[in-house]
């Protein structure tokens, strides 16, 4: 396994320490993922209770679509520095023999970190790509649009891995949302919405392991 602690000393007290930021990967994970897409989703989540620091993770999906936690960390908040602090820590114990993709929401602070990190010529990682997450943008594409069947054909869109059906979704979707931007700005959205129910909606439903009970995003589905 792989573990980084980073602690600080108490004015005062010379042996008296306090921890401060605590990285850890088991090693069972780290050897799992070599065997995973090489693919690791980056997310923070704040710890409740008593303890009101946040809980940094990086995890993957095996070859059956279940995810596997590679590496987590606490760290006293979201900044720039403590996510480059953990992108550093996760490069250095978690290898993988392809390229790596990291998949994170847009958050400043860490599109800040992630930037630098690509950049740097320091990098261990043979080569890395950075995207943003599906279920963060269809959060913005619900929050603007306000139906569930456009965030559907969205989600499958992003989801399609044939270049011809991804062409046909793409311009069936804009085409839609085009017209309902129209129609909405013109105050009438009868006719989107009876144009909308003509789709099969089970056909539209995701059917990418990101939408399963376990998925790394499921707690904003």
């Amino acid at each position: 396994g792989f573990v980084d602690i980073k602690d600080a000393e108490v004015a005062g007290f010379s042996n008296f320490r306090v921890l401060h930021r605590i990285f850890w990967a088991f090693g069972q994970c780290i050897q799992a993922f070599n065997h995973c897409r090489p693919v690791l989703c980056i997310k923070g989540t704040p710890l409740c209770g008593k303890y009101q620091e946040v809980l940094l993770t990086a995890v993957a999906l095996d070859a059956n679509g279940y995810s596997i936690p590679v590496a987590c960390a606490v760290v006293e908040g979201e900044t720039k520095e403590s996510w480059m602090w953990f992108l550093r820590n996760l490069e250095q114990a978690v290898r993988h023999p392809s390229d790596v993709c990291i998949i994170h929401d847009y958050k400043r602070e860490l599109i800040d970190a992630i930037e630098d990190f690509l950049s740097s010529d320091q990098r261990q990682w043979r080569k890395v790509e950075s995207r943003w997450c599906m279920e963060h943008l269809a959060e913005d594409f619900f929050a603007y649009f306000g139906d569930k069947k456009l965030v559907m054909m969205f989600k499958k869109l992003c989801q399609q891995r044939r270049l011809n059906k991804f062409v046909k979704i793409w311009k069936e979707l804009d085409e839609l949302t085009t017209k309902y931007t129209a129609e909405r700005e013109g105050g009438t959205s009868g006719e989107m919405q009876q144009e909308l129910v003509q789709h099969d909606e089970a056909g539209l439903v995701a059917q990418s392991p990101w939408n399963r009970p376990d998925s790394v995003d499921s707690e904003e589905e």
